[in-house]
C-alpha cells in the first residue's frame, strides 16, 4: 500500500518553547544555538514571506483555528495577501452598519474648547459566536463542500460582511488595543439539524463578491474531513 505524500515547497522545524529553554537536550539532537523559539503563526509568516521571495505564485492562504489569531491576521492583510483563517468563537468583529454610524458620530461631535480634542472612538467589537448566533434561522444555508467516505459532507453556514478588530469602545482608535481591519468575510458553521458536530467560525478577507460555496470549499481544504 503506497502511502499518500503531500507535495512541499519548504519548511521549518517547530520546536517547543521547552526545547528552546533547555540548551543542553537541544545539543544532544544537535539542533543549532541559533534557533530560538518562535509560535506556528512566527513561522508560517517567515515560510510565506520566503514564497514570495521565491517567487512562488498561490491564491490563498488557509489555515485552521490554531492560526487564526488577530496579530496573524493583520500580518497577512498588511502583505497584502488572500486568506480564509479558522479563528475562535471570541475572535472580534465590527459590523459594517456600526462601523458607518461610528463615523457619522465622529463627524458630528463638537470640538472641545479646552484641552486635548476628543480621540475618535471604534465602533463596539463582537465574538464572532455572537454574530453568528444572532443570524435568523432562513440566512443559515446548507453546503455540500466535497463526497466523503461516508456520503456528501455538508454543514449549514452563513456569511456576514464585517471587519476583524480588536479593543472596545473605550479605546480610542489610537489606543494600542484597538484595530481594525480590512472588510471581510465572517463565515459561521453548524451541524445541520440531529447531527453531531461544533461550530466552527473563519475569518476570510476575499472580496464581497466570493460565493458562500467557495468560502466553504476554501476553509476546509485545510481542516480534516
Amino acid at each position: 500500500m503506497r502511502r499518500k505524500t503531500i507535495p512541499s515547497i519548504s519548511a521549518r522545524l517547530y520546536l517547543p518553547e521547552v526545547w528552546t529553554e533547555d540548551p543542553a537536550r537541544c545539543r544532544r539532537v544537535r539542533v543549532p544555538e541559533s534557533v530560538t523559539f518562535a509560535s506556528k503563526p512566527e513561522l508560517t509568516l517567515h515560510l510565506l514571506d520566503r514564497a514570495q521571495s521565491w517567487g512562488v505564485t498561490f491564491a490563498t492562504v488557509v489555515t485552521d483555528a490554531g492560526y487564526g489569531i488577530p496579530s496573524f491576521v493583520r500580518a497577512l492583510d498588511e502583505r497584502g495577501v488572500p486568506y480564509v483563517c479558522g479563528v475562535a468563537s471570541d475572535f472580534g468583529v465590527r459590523l459594517l452598519d456600526e462601523m458607518h454610524q461610528a463615523e457619522v458620530n465622529r463627524a458630528r461631535s463638537a470640538p472641545r474648547k479646552r484641552g486635548q480634542p476628543r480621540k475618535p472612538r471604534p465602533a463596539p467589537r463582537h465574538d464572532a459566536q455572537a454574530i453568528t448566533a444572532a443570524q435568523p434561522e432562513e440566512a443559515w444555508q446548507t453546503v455540500e463542500w466535497r463526497e466523503g467516505s461516508r456520503g456528501p459532507l455538508r454543514k449549514h453556514f452563513v456569511a456576514i460582511r464585517v471587519h476583524a478588530g480588536t479593543g472596545c469602545a473605550r479605546h480610542s482608535e489610537t489606543h494600542g488595543r484597538s484595530w481594525t481591519g480590512p472588510e471581510g468575510w465572517l463565515l459561521g458553521e453548524r451541524p445541520l439539524p440531529g447531527e453531531e458536530g461544533e461550530p466552527k467560525w473563519f475569518f476570510s478577507s476575499l472580496s464581497a463578491e466570493t460565493t458562500l460555496s467557495r468560502l466553504v470549499e476554501l476553509a476546509h481544504m485545510r481542516l480534516p474531513d
